[in-house]
């Protein structure tokens, strides 16, 4: 049985060379898990990763390139996302929404524990609701207005404490 500082090993991170995953890696090393990384072939790894970490070379949203990285990962910690709110739609489809069916698809195979991360970019604009097939340019538009809570109050405010 796992306790609550264990984690199922080797660990899959995706999105291990941005601000995140650096710092998920760092800590994963920290703790001597077994890391392994999925990273495009042009990324730059830390030289500390060197001999430490196993690097798989591809994309998210190449199905051979998922399942070499998920093979034999107990956890997914899944940090990949194309974070903006005005950008290409196609690329947006390809490698946030396909990029992460591919991993959950993997993980449920491979009966792996998934770690997403999602972006407060989510919560910020409301998107037509048209969409059901991958974008083509004028589906996914932001609203003009940003969602805004109402009315701070104890009920609805997040504290984060350091």
């Amino acid at each position: 049985m796992e306790t609550a500082d264990k984690i199922a090993q080797p660990v899959l991170v995706t999105g291990a060379t941005g601000f995140i995953g650096r710092r998920v890696v760092h800590k994963l090393l920290q703790k001597e898990i077994d890391v392994k990384v999925l990273v495009l072939p042009n990324e730059v790894i830390p030289s500390e990763w060197a001999g430490k970490v196993k690097t798989v070379c591809g994309s998210i949203s190449d199905p051979r390139s998922v399942e070499e990285a998920a093979a034999g990962a107990e956890t997914i910690i899944h940090l990949v996302a194309i974070v903006t709110d005005w950008g290409d739609e196609k690329k947006y489809w390809e490698v946030t929404v396909q990029g992460s069916r591919l991993i959950f698809e993997q993980a449920v195979k491979n009966q792996a524990r998934v770690v997403l991360a999602s972006s407060i970019a989510v919560t910020i604009f409301t998107l037509k609701p048209a969409l059901k097939t991958p974008p083509t340019g004028e589906h996914w538009v932001p609203t003009a207005e940003p969602s805004r809570p109402r009315k701070s109050s104890p009920g609805n405010t997040l504290r984060i404490r350091a």
